[in-house]
């Protein structure tokens, strides 16, 4: 009779256990750090907050105060047959959020395969900074009533929750978008000596007013978009954050996106495409001309036409490198 402490017994049982061994855990279907839903989560309550909380409050010494919210905002120029505008802060402010949550959420926990997932990422992440397009009408109202006796502003908690929900969704894609990457080819450098002119033009852009207040009751407040970071950082906490948007993505992130479309870095370039704001900042520029009016009158400067050339170069930039 085998002993059961023998070696061919201990041999088999060892064998044996070696059979019934678990299986390996399934890797996680997560695409990306557990820390993305969390952010996500924040992204989505700092969204709905800024919904509900107000933006900015006006005070004016013959009306009195108003206090305007997000959705307010819409209803105004709504209000004002400015249908377009309105239809685009809906879009872009309002819906566009919440909708590009949903897409990182799905492409977080591996509802899309590989191929749909790069597609709506590259989606969401090109247009995702449209949503400051309401901040920076914002900005601008702050900026050309900062000082003035008859009309006054100030940011409101919505501001910065609206802010900091659109960066942080910002930086999810970044994130998901860098698990995600395709190979791509080699970026060229293409025409290296447009990209200094364009620096050239961008940074007289930022330092020259680009509008001033026109009316004899006001003080002529002239905005530059230096000028404008500058004072927004003066007007409290509720600012700051909309003041680091402005020095950041329409003054920094551009040049930092020339540098790297001059020096061929075809990581980096993409990336800085999509926080590069001038466009948007632009655009915010045009629709606060059309409905600005309403509570400060303004005339354009020498600065605004320096910025649209500095915009103008900066979108040929990347044609003049396709045909180098």
């Amino acid at each position: 009779m085998e002993r059961s402490d023998s070696p061919r017994t201990r041999a088999r049982s060892a064998a044996g256990r070696e059979d019934v061994a678990p299986a390996a855990a399934p890797k996680s279907a997560l695409r990306g750090p557990r820390w993305l839903g969390p952010a996500l989560a924040t992204s989505f309550a700092l969204n709905i907050a800024a919904l509900f909380t107000p933006f900015l409050e006006i005070h004016k010494t013959l009306s009195g105060r108003s206090i305007y919210s997000l959705p307010r905002s819409v209803e105004l120029m709504w209000e004002a047959r400015l249908y377009a505008i309105a239809i685009l802060v809906v879009a872009f402010s309002i819906l566009f959020p919440f909708a590009k949550l949903a897409v990182l959420w799905g492409v977080w926990l591996g509802k899309f395969d590989d191929a749909r997932a790069r597609g709506l990422l590259a989606f969401v992440e090109r247009f995702g900074k449209w949503s400051m397009l309401d901040v920076f009408i914002v900005c601008l109202l702050l900026s050309l009533t900062d000082d003035q006796f008859f009309i006054d502003s100030r940011p409101r908690i919505g501001l910065p929750c609206f802010l900091f929900a659109i960066q942080i969704s910002m930086v999810c894609g970044e994130v998901l978008e860098g698990r995600m990457r395709a190979e791509s080819p080699p970026a060229t450098p293409g025409r290296r000596w447009l990209a200094p002119i364009a620096a050239l033009f961008h940074g007289v852009a930022m330092t020259t007013p680009f509008l001033v207040v026109d009316s004899w009751l006001l003080s002529s407040n002239q905005v530059s978009v230096l000028g404008m970071a500058t004072s927004l950082a003066s007007l409290g906490w509720e600012a700051w954050a909309a003041a680091f948007s402005v020095a950041a993505f329409v003054m920094v992130t551009p040049m930092l996106w020339l540098w790297a479309r001059a020096f061929g870095a075809r990581t980096w370039s993409p990336r800085l495409a999509r926080w590069s704001m001038l466009d948007v900042f632009l655009f915010s520029l045009v629709v606060f001309l059309i409905e600005g009016d309403a509570f400060v009158p303004t005339k354009l400067q020498s600065g605004a036409y320096v910025l649209v050339a500095t915009m103008v170069l900066l979108v040929a930039l990347p044609r003049a490198s396709r045909s180098a």
